[in-house]
């Protein structure tokens, strides 16, 4: 049986990882839901007033463990909440769920305050749990005697303020491949300590925006001796350096934009917004010198044609040329569709966190 070694400084355990096929090259895909955050609320006040209380006096178990925050802490940087408290299991501190909640605000001599912001505000990482871990950690939760069956409303009633959605090209770098986001004017790149790159596209502050960055498995692999065994597992070894394209979704939390976390499962595919691009564009005589020479750098598309100057109608005549020439070079390292068709796959590994509880009305 063979080993590899894997970076030490980065940890991918991708508990929740769902094979979604292979690229163009013939490598593996790997996709998964990296981040989940949600808000909820409840109309009862006297429940609010009954949640704080039980959430001041959730302790630690055998299995879980249990520590808080609040705003009088060194370093708590929260603008929105006046405490949090973070449960993990005891023997992985990666798979955790954070509860922050009483909002500025909020009194509990008053109950009946309009606040501005939901109650309670919901983080997780998925990818180190599956769902029976996380089913695990919701029942220890709703026992009678920690937060009891609220915690399930409290859930129910949820909707999503941000949700991360990673698909990991094995064998891909972003030396290999110009990534841009349908509709991005903004752009940032860099390389970190470790020399990998970083790709940002997009605003952070709109529905959807992408993180682009290479990455190293976080786990040894162990490679099947015997013949017949899943070719997937070799290749995912054979290439464990990987492209990581993260879809960040961010939709309206207020009003009729609300996205209940309930109904996770119906997301639009957001990966029909990523488009790739053949490195063969750098070379093209066409493009500018500063557009060129900035591509060849390693910067963003939108960085490459910020940095064209000029009178404003000759700049905006320039772009536009740019953005046709550029469909010349789009190339189809994996496929939207098919990648997307596994999307319940990644939501079910949220077990019960985002169950569907809503009532079916009788006709």
């Amino acid at each position: 049986m063979t080993l590899l070694p894997i970076h030490p400084m980065v940890k991918d355990k991708g508990r929740t990882d769902v094979m979604v096929g292979l690229t163009a090259k013939g490598t593996p895909m790997k996709k998964r839901i990296d981040k989940a955050r949600a808000v909820s609320d409840m109309l009862n006040p006297k429940a609010k007033v009954r949640m704080e209380k039980a959430l001041d006096a959730l302790g630690s178990s055998e299995n879980f463990v249990i520590t808080r925050d609040n705003r009088k802490s060194k370093g708590f940087q929260d603008t929105h909440y006046r405490k949090k408290l973070v449960c993990r299991y005891r023997d992985d501190l990666d798979a955790y769920i954070t509860i922050q909640y009483a909002p500025l605000g909020w009194d509990s001599s008053q109950p009946r305050k309009k606040l501005k912001r939901g109650f309670f505000y919901l983080e997780t990482s998925p990818q180190h749990f599956g769902s029976a871990r996380m089913n695990k950690m919701l029942a220890w939760l709703a026992k009678s005697e920690n937060l009891g069956q609220d915690i399930y409303k409290v859930l129910a009633k949820a909707w999503i303020t941000r949700v991360d959605i990673a698909l990991d090209l094995y064998g891909y770098s972003l030396k290999d491949v110009h990534v841009m986001l349908e509709g991005a004017r903004q752009g940032a790149s860099k390389v970190d300590e470790g020399g990998f790159h970083r790709l940002r596209l997009g605003s952070s502050s709109s529905e959807f925006y992408l993180a682009c960055y290479e990455k190293i498995g976080g786990n040894w692999h162990r490679l099947p001796g015997e013949k017949g065994e899943a070719s997937l597992n070799l290749a995912v070894a054979d290439s464990a350096n990987f492209l990581r394209i993260e879809v960040r979704y961010q939709p309206k939390t207020t009003g009729r934009g609300k996205v209940p976390l309930s109904t996770l499962w119906y997301l639009k595919n957001p990966f029909d917004k990523v488009q790739l691009y053949s490195k063969d564009l750098d070379f093209d005589p066409r493009m500018p010198d500063i557009v060129r020479e900035m591509l060849l750098e390693g910067k963003s598309i939108p960085e490459a044609l910020k940095a064209i100057t000029g009178k404003p109608k000759e700049v905006r005549q320039i772009r536009r040329r740019i953005k046709s020439w550029l469909e010349e070079y789009r190339i189809q390292v994996f496929d939207s569709a098919s990648v997307w068709s596994s999307w319940m796959d990644c939501v079910n590994q949220l077990g019960n966190l985002a169950k569907d509880r809503r009532k079916t009305r009788k006709r």
